[in-house]
């Protein structure tokens, strides 16, 4: 009896561990799907970004100067 006991006691945990990794590995995948999907995201507003801000300011033409002169004293 306590034989037929430890043997369903060792099948039951597993089965258990077999559900466990399985769990444990969907979990995985998951996660490595919503890395993905954030990385996109962020490429995606990136790339949102650079189209939309003006350049920087080293890659601006300078502004044009203008010079006054006074006329001559008398």
């Amino acid at each position: 009896m306590i034989r037929l006991s430890l043997a369903a006691l060792a099948l039951a945990l597993s089965a258990f561990s077999v559900a466990a990794c399985n769990t444990v590995h969907g979990l995985g995948r998951d996660i490595e799907a919503a890395g993905r999907g954030i990385a996109r995201s962020s490429d995606e507003v990136r790339s949102d970004h650079r189209r939309k801000s003006p350049p920087a300011q080293s890659q601006r033409a300078p502004a044009p100067t203008t010079t006054t002169t006074s006329p001559p004293s008398r």
